[in-house]
């Protein structure tokens, strides 16, 4: 499913930290440069050992004054910090209110007065574990908890920004998560999955298709979807995919160097970069069809069909389609003469709201389902005989991903927004 050959992001991320905090020798070299420069580039090499950025250890739990109150190994981490400052734990909750907090807290939701009931008359030493099991198995867990990682992903339906265009197919990332969640899938192929789920091994087309939408996460997130210049797309495209990455799995924001040297975090500008190399080696695809102030559509990934998912492309019968196939031509009838009856006012001088004509015009075309408006549209023809604008120059109008690319993948398949 790639293009160019690379390892996957995610080990280019720990790969790249972990010889900076091993070898910080390039920031020390830079300090020989003198000025302020070599003043950052020791903060960097001192930076660089702090504990976040060091393999965890693992402690011995402290010794506490009070050995019979702990029941974990945690518990004495809190313990001996409770009798540190002088205070003792509050006394245990009843066991109504500990159902109230274990089921809000695991399932985001209250119990029911049933389980209330069989809980509160369940005495067995094991009641309380077995409980906490059930939440857990239920799938309102990864609903709950879902919910925070997805706030972290910046996921939302919809792209933001000037123009806000929908992601149609932006619940397929946010359904893996929360089946992630569910399954209780390893946080460190958690990770994985979504920065390189297409190069990873798949166990069959159901597990490769489930592997391609988790790069749903690199997809997602804001865009300013108008911007006229590719080469500014794409690195724009790139700075959002490394911030949101930094933030949500190495804490950093590593976005701050894309102009200079990070202020705070050890990060230098070089370093921004070496990310950015990697990230814009993939393809990333969002599923946005051309329509008004998006210059930058684009198609989905395309699932393999074997895996049998959901569909977001609703079956049609011959009756339906033959609805749609007139509701069409009667919309592409309305845009054609509304061009027509624009471009002869405007001839005649009979406006000068060149503005207002195009939105007329382009709602008119965008109506018709993100479908492939030929070079030769209406529109075109209207922008190249307008005085103001000179001669004829394509524009967004020209493009033409067909209304399945958008929809589903290249060949009208089902498909999801990821990278590859």
């Amino acid at each position: 499913m790639i293009r160019v050959q690379h390892i996957g992001i995610f080990f280019a991320v720990a790969v790249m930290f972990a010889l900076a905090a091993a070898n910080p020798q390039p920031a020390a070299q830079a300090a020989e440069a003198g000025g302020a420069s070599a003043a950052w580039a020791r903060d960097v090499a001192e930076g660089r050992r702090h504990w976040s950025l060091q393999k965890p250890v693992a402690a011995p739990a402290p010794a506490v004054k009070d050995v019979r109150w702990p029941r974990s190994e945690i518990d004495r981490f809190l313990l001996s910090s409770m009798e540190k400052a002088g205070v003792k734990p509050v006394v245990d909750a009843d066991r109504e209110a500990l159902l109230r907090r274990l089921s809000f807290d695991l399932v985001g939701l209250p119990p029911t007065p049933e389980q209330a009931e069989v809980f509160l008359a369940d005495t067995a030493p094991d009641a309380v574990e077995r409980v906490v099991n059930q939440l857990l198995a239920s799938p309102r867990f990864g609903e709950r908890w879902a919910r925070h990682w997805l706030d972290i992903a910046r996921y939302a339906d919809s792209g933001g920004k000037e123009t806000n265009v929908p992601y149609p197919h932006a619940w397929r990332y946010r359904d893996w998560v929360i089946d992630a969640f569910n399954a209780d899938m390893p946080y460190d192929a958690f990770l994985r999955a979504q920065l390189a789920g297409d190069l990873l091994d798949h166990d069959g087309p159901a597990d490769q298709a489930q592997k391609i939408i988790a790069t749903g996460f690199l997809a997602l997130g804001p865009k300013a979807l108008n911007t006229r210049d590719p080469r500014q797309f794409q690195m724009d495209l790139v700075d959002e995919q490394i911030d949101v990455t930094s933030q949500a799995m190495l804490g950093l924001t590593l976005a701050c160097a894309r102009c200079h040297d990070h202020p705070f975090d050890p990060v230098a500008q070089h370093d921004y970069y070496a990310l950015a190399g990697i990230f814009m080696s993939s393809e990333t695809l969002y599923g946005k069809g051309p329509q008004f102030q998006n210059t930058n559509p684009s198609t989905l990934i395309e699932l393999p069909r074997e895996a049998e998912l959901p569909t977001a492309l609703a079956s049609l019968s011959q009756a339906e389609r033959s609805r749609l196939a007139e509701e069409v031509a009667e919309l592409r009838a309305a845009a054609e003469q509304l061009g027509k009856a624009a471009l002869e006012a405007r001839r005649n001088g009979q406006s000068s709201n060149d503005g207002g004509l195009f939105v007329r015009v382009r709602a008119a075309q965008d109506r018709l389902a993100g479908g492939p408006i030929r070079p030769g549209s209406v529109l075109r023809r209207w922008h190249a005989a307008s005085p103001r604008h000179g001669r004829a120059r394509p524009s967004s109008a020209g493009r033409q991903p067909a209304a399945c690319a958008w929809r589903g993948g290249p060949t009208g398949r089902d498909g999801a927004p990821g990278a590859r």
